[in-house]
C-alpha cells in the first residue's frame, strides 16, 4: 500500500512538472514531449531547469538512448525543432 501511494505521489508530480513547459502547444514542446518523454519513461522536463549547453549535451545523450533502446528516432528537422525549443526557453545565465 505505501509503495502504491509513493507511485501515485511520484506521478502526480512528473505530471505538474510537465504542465509547466513553456508555450505546450507549440510545435516544439509538442516534439519535445513526444520524443523526450517515451514510452512515460519521465515526464518532459521544463527546459528553464538548465542552460542552453546542459541541453545541448542531454539531447545528444538522449538521441543515442533512444537508438540503443530501439525507440523511434526524431528526423534531423525534429532534432532541431527540439533543440531550438529548449534553447528558447533555457535558463539564461549570467543576464
Amino acid at each position: 500500500m505505501r509503495l502504491r501511494l509513493l507511485a501515485i505521489g511520484l506521478a502526480a508530480a512528473l505530471a505538474a512538472c510537465s504542465s509547466k513547459l513553456p508555450e505546450p502547444d507549440s510545435p516544439g514542446a509538442r516534439t519535445y514531449v513526444r520524443y523526450c518523454s517515451v514510452d512515460g519513461c519521465h515526464a518532459a522536463i521544463p527546459p528553464k531547469q538548465a542552460g542552453a549547453k546542459y541541453w545541448d549535451t542531454k539531447l545528444d545523450m538522449m538521441l543515442k538512448m533512444i537508438a540503443k533502446h530501439g525507440y523511434a528516432m526524431p528526423s534531423p528537422e525534429e532534432v532541431e525543432l527540439i533543440r531550438g525549443y529548449l534553447h528558447k526557453h533555457a535558463m539564461r545565465l549570467g543576464g
